[in-house]
């Protein structure tokens, strides 16, 4: 019986750990980065119906200076398309530094 307790806590701990998505080590690009995000993302051809919309990117930067976009959390499937399309592998002059490491910039679009 008390290894069964064991096991349903080890299970509870391995579930809860699995359901967490995103490795909570982000950290905010530097400035230079946010930047040139930020310009990759300017003028979105959508159609925005709520006064803002606001979602988080995660991505990293591989070893080519390549953006990856790992997830897009928002409830929009058109702008999650909008950003992976406009970032994934968009070639980005970034430092030895950024390689590897895990980011995320929070996009917010404003109804015009």
């Amino acid at each position: 019986m008390k290894t069964m307790k064991i096991l349903a806590a080890f299970l509870l701990i391995t579930t809860a750990s699995m359901q967490a998505g995103i490795d909570p080590t982000t950290e905010k690009p530097s400035q230079n980065l946010r930047n040139q995000v930020a310009t990759l993302l300017e003028a979105p051809p959508l159609t925005v119906e709520q006064d803002m919309i606001e979602s988080t990117i995660y991505f990293t930067v591989n070893s080519k200076g390549e953006i990856v976009v790992l997830d897009v959390a928002t409830d929009s499937e058109q702008i999650a398309n909008f950003v992976k399309g406009r970032l994934n592998y968009a070639k980005v002059p970034a430092g030895a530094s950024t390689a590897g490491k895990l980011f995320n910039i929070v996009y917010k679009i404003k109804r015009s």
